[in-house]
């Protein structure tokens, strides 16, 4: 004859963003993880009244009443408590990890690893994240995924050389990628499905990372239009008025667009090591961050106010000799409030949810 009583549990969890880990579920020194809509026991325990609780609950949630409550359990007896959870919609950004592509909040918690793959794009309305994925032949295709990991979809899927470095229209209706399928490395435009891929460049000395204009007209991406010399250059969407933004003998890649489309922010080795800097959408009067913020990968919050970047915090210990180490930080677009965002060693290309 089994002694004591029972706790059975219910989560029941509303609003948006919910917590994609769910919740410990805790009483009497015992423990146990649930998921966000479930109910469950918790081991029998002596009759009594304790202290049960939800811990590990996401920063954007909050429970509803006492949280612990004190709940008491007769012998034999099943006694039945629901903590109700409300989630708001909280700031995201995806980035590449390790191989492969993880969604975290913005105050560091909860990364959730989707799929295998780098360079992730937010679809404008949230639902999808396009980026790079393996394909066959050794060559790369573009993917897209839900925000939770699930649909995966290769939206390309051709032989070498493939495809790589997805970016969403703002609008949602085409994505940016780099192919060499014409022979050498060009922009291509094509549908969300992977359908009606076209080069809008041809001998321009094409690199990667294109980067949409808030308004969609435009994209930047990294180019050589001088053997050897990486620049920012800037071409239409539909294929004209090719630019070239800078010219400096250092290595400048990685632009991002101001989402009020008045500056770019990119990275730049002119200055020695690389950092972050701005200048004008135009191109000219590049202007250093703080007085010079070294990074790569630099991104826009939706707001304008901040900038995420992947940093080098690469060290010596005596047991792994020396190593690289990559992490995404945090600043206000003036260089102020800087916060390192995560720590796992190869975290970069952030990129900020709509």
């Amino acid at each position: 004859m089994e002694l004591g009583g029972i706790f059975r549990i219910t989560s029941l969890t509303g609003g948006t963003d919910l917590d994609p880990t769910g919740y410990v579920l805790a009483a009497g020194g015992v423990a146990r993880r649930v998921g966000v809509n479930t109910t469950g026991d918790l081991p029998r325990l002596f009759a009594g009244t304790y202290s049960v609780g939800l811990s590990d609950v996401a920063s954007n949630c909050t429970v509803s009443g006492d949280d612990p409550r004190m709940l008491a359990v007769t012998e034999g007896g099943t006694t039945t408590s629901t903590f109700q959870v409300t989630c708001v919609h909280t700031t995201k950004l995806a980035l590449s990890s390790y191989g492969s592509i993880g969604v975290i909040y913005a105050d560091g918690s909860n990364l959730v690893t989707l799929a295998a793959g780098s360079a992730p794009s937010w679809s404008p309305d949230e639902s999808r994240i396009a980026f790079s994925c393996a394909g066959s032949g050794g060559a790369y295709d573009i993917c897209t995924v839900s925000p939770d990991g699930t649909a995966l979809v290769r939206v390309t899927s051709e032989q070498s050389p493939g495809f790589i470095d997805a970016a969403w229209k703002p609008d949602g209706s085409q994505i940016a990628a780099g192919s060499r399928r014409g022979g050498s490395l060009e922009l291509y435009v094509m549908n969300p499905d992977g359908s009606g891929a076209m080069p809008i460049t041809r001998n321009v000395g094409y690199r990667g990372r294109p980067a949409w204009s808030p308004d969609g007209t435009k994209i930047a991406f990294d180019c050589q239009v001088d053997a050897g010399n990486d620049d920012i250059c800037v071409i239409n969407a539909d294929g004209t008025r090719f630019a070239r933004l800078t010219s400096d003998p250092a290595a400048d890649a990685a632009a991002a667009w101001k989402p009020d489309g008045s500056q770019i922010a990119f990275a730049t080795s002119r200055y020695g090591a690389f950092e972050i800097v701005l200048m004008s959408s135009e191109g000219g009067g590049v202007a250093r961050i703080n007085g010079g913020t070294p990074g790569l990968d630099p991104a826009w919050s939706r707001d304008g106010a901040k900038i995420a970047f992947s940093r080098e915090d690469g060290g010596c210990d005596p047991d792994n000799g020396c190593y690289d180490s990559y992490d995404v930080y945090v600043m206000n677009a003036d260089g102020s409030a800087l916060v390192q965002l995560s720590s796992a060693g190869d975290d970069h290309e952030p990129a900020w949810r709509p």
